[in-house]
């Protein structure tokens, strides 16, 4: 610039071109600004939640591990006990239902008295369809009354099959006082006896002979008189088989 020349004076230096203009604002960063609903709104946990579900997966793992083996131990033995009691229970119950098993009845004919002893016609009968009776013999047979003893005998020796009944006789010898069987023997009018037979029997079921028991026949017997003319009046008899464990 000159001496002496105002700077007012001087021409406007020149516009820069429009393409220099657009390629200035095309460097420059851009800012967008994106809006969102706001039940959509997306959160980051911290890193401390990361670490607690890692913690806590780790912990169930691990107990998991330790009731392993306790529940498969439990698993295995209850198949186990299935697989055996199951078939053995349906076994039982088609052999129940095949041999259908039933105590034996015992009923009392005739009972009379005399000088030394007592005579008894009885009869028994199994009801069993398929279960038989062995009586092996022993035991014993006791006629009372009014609590007392007056007669002992033994129970006959007979094998008693299924649907079968059988008639047999006791012959009792008179014991205790001799007053009380002649007491007995000369009454005319209703006399209560009670009969027991205790006897054991060997159960058999199409042909086998299984363990030992124990069969006791209880008769309350109302007879009218016990003499010639001796007749049974009513009778209630009951019997039960039981299991012997020696």
């Amino acid at each position: 610039m000159e001496e002496g020349e105002h700077p007012s004076s001087r021409p406007p230096l020149p516009r820069p071109p429009a393409s220099a203009s657009s390629a200035i604002v095309s460097t420059s960063p851009l800012t967008y600004v994106v809006q969102i609903p706001k039940n959509q709104i997306y959160r980051i946990p911290p890193p401390e939640n990361a670490h607690l579900a890692e913690h806590y997966r780790t912990h169930v793992a691990s107990l998991r591990h330790q009731r392993a083996p306790c529940l498969k131990f439990l698993s295995r033995f209850f198949l186990i006990f299935a697989a055996v009691a199951v078939p053995l229970l349906i076994a039982a119950l088609v052999l129940y239902l095949l041999v259908r098993p039933a105590s034996p009845t015992l009923r009392v004919h005739h009972l009379a008295a005399k000088k030394t002893q007592f005579d008894v016609s009885a009869s028994i009968a199994n009801p069993s369809n398929a279960m038989g009776y062995l009586l092996d013999g022993g035991g014993a047979a006791v006629l009372a009354y009014q609590g007392k003893s007056v007669a002992k005998g033994e129970p006959p020796h007979f094998y008693l099959k299924a649907k079968e009944s059988k008639t047999f006789r006791l012959e009792m010898h008179g014991v205790g006082k001799a007053a009380d069987r002649e007491r007995l023997r000369g009454s005319k009018e209703t006399v209560e006896l009670r009969l027991t037979v205790d006897v054991p029997v060997r159960l058999g079921v199409w042909g086998l002979r299984l363990w030992e028991m124990k069969m006791n026949m209880d008769c309350e017997i109302m007879m009218k008189s016990l003499g010639k003319k001796a007749r049974v009046a009513s009778q209630d008899c009951k019997t039960k088989v039981m299991i012997t464990l020696c």
